[in-house]
């Protein structure tokens, strides 16, 4: 991956030279990529490490000072990976929350569904003793 020095994209900046930048996040917070041209280049700091801002607000407000204009591009969504439990059942419950806010019948009370579930419960204890 090419790399630009914070004074050379100074320069280009102020020269309108800079086509876009991308605020990636990893974990160390998030760096910068600039495309000049047909390449991008992640932004160095000042001793030749690449330039990590604490939050996305730090690195916003760099390509404000620079005059590089941004827009917040919406999040790819993952499909969440295969044996992720945990992801899987958040997606399930909210489905029914979706489901729920779009149902036109009343609502069910909390007790009425408990006394369902009692009685079949019971029901299944009787065919299994029987």
């Amino acid at each position: 991956m090419q790399t630009i020095s914070q004074g050379c994209l100074t320069h280009l900046a102020h020269e309108r030279k800079i086509y876009s930048a991308r605020v990636i996040d990893d974990e160390d917070g998030f760096h910068l990529m600039v495309r000049i041209g047909t390449e991008e280049r992640i932004l160095l700091s000042e001793h030749e490490a690449i330039r990590h801002f604490p939050t996305l607000k730090d690195a916003t407000e760099y390509l404000h000072h620079l005059g590089i204009p941004y827009t917040i591009a919406p999040r790819k969504r993952r499909a969440s990976p295969p044996g992720n439990a945990d992801l899987t059942h958040d997606a399930y419950v909210q489905s029914f929350i979706s489901a729920a806010r779009h149902d036109s019948r009343a609502p069910v009370a909390n007790s009425d569904v408990m006394e369902a579930a009692r009685q079949i419960i019971n029901s299944r204890k009787r065919v299994q003793h029987a």
